[in-house]
């Protein structure tokens, strides 16, 4: 029957209160999306629905990737009720391609080729690959969201049940195939707004060729060519700049990285734009995560690096595969859930771990719906137990699930540097980040200004209470417990202000401040005995 069909499109979703929701992803690449170019590198994306992304070409059809092909000669004639079957092994399954019974009219080899192709073409809205015959070859394209896949391990097979004599077989097997980079920007945005709907995300697409790799992007997208210095969080993802990055698939690379994006946060904070950061590099060349570099030795306390991302889904007990899994699949490099966690850490308050198991879980039952690493190997929990405990020693971000408990929950939140380290997780970071900003704005209008002081040049008690007044003001937002929050987001404070200090002679004013910071239940010790 005829209807009146109401869509309703998310376009500029409603936004928390505040700016701690506002974050960056950096990508890099020398391919633009339609929606930008050389001098339009970035963008504010508000919104990861399809409408707004597909306006700005970023797409998740694969579109820009390329599919493989495949050719199947056939040597012999046979006759009617010759059965020929293709077969391609994909990631997750075996497809076939088609099961074609030859006619008795199909009397040539090149009539036999045209019915093999049309009955692949016949399935192509189910399988997506297609087919064009010639004199004695079927050539067989596959779908591009394959991308590299079927490169290796030769997919393509041919079986034939004779009657008459009919006979083939694979000449080439599936070669040039590449991975769509559209898909994979797709993928970490909508991720993003996925566990984040109400997030704010700026997006920089840098250029691959020319790059230093001191990652100064992340400054230029928090300062006038972006953000405007609204950025809380920023996601630096890597995994196709193999061709880039010296190094770039390698533990030490991530050093390297880290190194780097470091020096930028230092120079952030300097400015007043502080930023939280995470990186997501190519491990997928590193079979065994035991030979990653301890993280807890360096002294990037700015910056977090993942190995997570979502793994293979039993196809037998649940036919929807993880989209994040097929385009790692397609890519052949770490595709990462760097988009998630930026996500995550953006809904979080500044004083949450991502970790809290009630609070975030990571999959919809689809996406990350299995937890694995970077480098294709799915989390067993017994078996990769020492592993597991040997990365959180090494300050690394997995994902993981707990027995009895349904979802998939980040291992912990930390930076890479020492656990003894005041800046050691990113809850830290992000608490001294907001009352670092909140102090500056406060304070700013003070500066130049006269300063009420007795005759021996110190304070009068007048100033000491303003400048007290004065912080409890700028961090009223932190003491004071909002709404969804289970606590505030420091548990209090100490103002120093030495009544001393002569504020003539040195033209400073000295305060010391000692933030009380939330506590985290990183381990929960349960002594349970008889009576």
């Amino acid at each position: 029957m005829n209807k009146v069909t109401i869509n309703r499109i998310l376009t500029n979703p409603n936004q928390a209160p505040g700016s701690d929701f506002v974050s960056g992803m950096l990508f890099f690449t020398d391919n633009l999306p339609t929606g930008f170019d050389s001098t339009h590198r970035i963008k504010n994306i508000l919104g990861g629905d399809r409408a707004t992304l597909d306006a700005l070409g970023i797409l998740n059809d694969f579109s820009d990737g390329t599919g493989a092909v495949g050719v199947i000669t056939i040597s012999h004639l046979g006759a009617g009720g010759d059965l020929a079957t293709v077969k391609v092994v994909e990631p997750d399954k075996t497809t076939t391609l088609c099961a074609c019974t030859l006619a008795s009219t199909d009397t040539t080899i090149a009539l036999a080729c045209t019915a093999i192709a049309a009955a692949i073409n016949a399935l192509t809205y189910s399988h997506g690959y297609t087919a064009v015959a010639s004199t004695t070859t079927v050539t067989i394209t596959a779908p591009k969201k394959l991308g590299k896949f079927l490169n290796t391990n030769t997919p393509l097979s041919i079986t034939i049940v004779q009657t008459g004599g009919l006979a083939g077989s694979v000449t080439t097997p599936f070669a040039g195939g590449a991975a769509s980079l559209l898909a994979q920007w797709n993928y970490h945005i909508t991720e993003y707004y996925r566990l984040n709907p109400n997030g704010n995300l700026w997006v920089y697409f840098a250029p691959i060729t020319g790059n230093a790799w001191n990652f100064q992007e992340i400054q230029t997208l928090q300062g006038s060519g972006g953000a405007n210095g609204a950025m809380r969080q920023a996601g630096v993802y890597l995994g196709n700049c193999g061709a880039g990055g010296s190094g770039s698939g390698t533990a030490a690379w991530i050093k390297t990285v880290a190194d780097a994006c470091q020096a930028v946060k230092v120079t952030l904070d300097g400015y007043h734009m502080p930023v939280s950061i995470i990186i997501g590099t190519d491990i997928s060349a590193i079979s065994d995560l035991t030979t990653l570099t301890d993280a807890s030795t360096w002294t990037d306390f700015g910056v977090s690096a993942i190995l997570s991302q979502g793994g293979w889904i039993n196809s037998t007990l649940n036919p929807v595969t993880d989209p994040g899994w097929l385009i790692y699949k397609g890519q052949g490099y770490s595709i990462t859930d760097i988009g998630a966690k930026l996500g995550t850490i953006s809904l979080s308050p500044v004083n949450d771990d991502q970790g809290w198991v009630s609070k975030y879980n990571l999959t919809d039952g689809i996406n990350l719906a299995v937890p694995a690493f970077g480098n294709g190997h799915n989390i067993d929990l017994i078996a990769d137990s020492n592993l597991l405990a040997l990365l959180d020693r090494y300050r690394y971000i997995y994902n993981g699930s707990y027995v009895g408990l349904s979802g998939v929950f980040q291992n912990d939140n930390p930076c890479l540097i020492s656990a003894a380290s005041s800046f050691a997780w990113i809850n830290n970071n992000r608490v001294f980040d907001k009352a670092a900003r909140l102090l500056y704005l406060e304070f700013l209008p003070l500066l130049n200004g006269d300063v009420d002081v007795n005759t021996d040049g110190t304070p009068t008690s007048l100033s000491l209470s303003i400048w007290q007044s004065m912080i409890s003001n700028a961090l009223a937002p932190m003491t004071s417990l909002q709404p969804g929050q289970a606590t505030t987001e420091i548990a209090g404070y100490t103002a120093t202000i030495n009544p001393n200090q002569n504020i003539v002679t040195s033209g400073k004013i000295v305060i010391g401040l000692q933030l009380g910071l939330q506590g985290i239940a990183r381990s929960i010790i349960i002594n349970l005995s008889n009576n």
